[in-house]
């Protein structure tokens, strides 16, 4: 658990609560492996993750491609903040 605790504070900051509302669309979501990462805002880098909270891959591309079938987290970091999305590849 503890493990988990940590990998998952990786996502945000030290907590949920210190997440601010970014405005981020994430699509298709279901997908078969291509998901498109959109926002007004600037995005600076894109992490993805495992449900387990290990980091994948790190990107500035808003394009991604998962290739294994799961559920996922996406920390996307803008100008103005982050927000994290769990995204599901089928």
């Amino acid at each position: 658990m503890q493990e988990f605790t940590e990998r998952f504070n990786e996502l945000g900051a030290s907590g949920i609560d210190e997440l601010i509302t970014v405005e981020v669309s994430v699509f298709p979501n279901p997908s078969k492996g291509v998901v498109q990462v959109k926002s007004d805002l600037t995005i600076q880098q894109i992490n993805l993750y495992m449900a387990d909270g290990k980091l994948i891959s790190t990107t500035t591309d808003t394009i991604l491609d998962v290739k294994t079938k799961g559920i996922y987290f996406i920390k996307i970091i803008t100008e103005q903040g982050i927000s994290v999305k769990k995204i599901v590849i089928e």
